[in-house]
């Protein structure tokens, strides 16, 4: 059985989002999805050292915006972002257990010369994915080989088309 993970892309995302994609064989990040505002794409929660959380979010170029797909979504002032969300990482995590092995790769995503939304959070999702060994093969929606695209209305859907047996989404169910 061939089971196949879809989900839109996250800015360093939960670890249920790596479960999904370590309980796959194959994950498709879906790139094609049009921009949303307030979505996990361009922002997350970080938990605070008095245990309260607080919401990190990037800036995006606004001139239509939410008329494009995620992969052509531009970041905005991300060099004083990147230091905003470093500084915050630091202040907050230092103290932690792990902090001096994981801060380098998280400073390694936030260093990253990103222009755009996408880059940034698969950064942080291949960073996330390999620092919790997760192995299964990946790729974005427009540039994956072996999920096409629909053909018509009433041809088969992405993952039909594949031939996966099962598919894993936020209602997980076969197909």
């Amino acid at each position: 059985m061939k089971t196949v993970a879809m989900h839109q892309p996250h800015y360093f995302p939960w670890l249920g989002y790596l479960d999904k994609m370590a309980k796959a064989d194959e994950f498709v990040v879906l790139d094609e999805v049009q921009f949303t505002d307030g979505s996990p794409m361009s922002r997350n929660r970080f938990l605070q050292v008095d245990g309260e959380a607080k919401l990190l979010s990037l800036s995006v170029e606004k001139k239509g915006y939410l008329e494009k797909p995620t992969r052509d979504v531009r970041l905005s002032n991300w060099p004083k972002t990147r230091k905003k969300h470093r500084g915050f990482i630091e202040c907050n995590y230092r103290k932690t257990p792990y902090f001096d092995e994981v801060m380098p790769l998280v400073a390694k995503v936030l260093e990253a010369d990103c222009d755009t939304l996408l880059d940034l959070d698969m950064a942080s999702i291949e960073m996330l994915r390999s620092a919790y060994g997760v192995e299964t093969p990946w790729c974005c929606k427009a540039r994956c080989r072996t999920i096409p695209k629909p053909e018509t209305r009433s041809g088969p859907g992405p993952c039909r088309a594949a031939g996966p047996t099962c598919t894993l989404g936020p209602r997980a169910r076969g197909t």
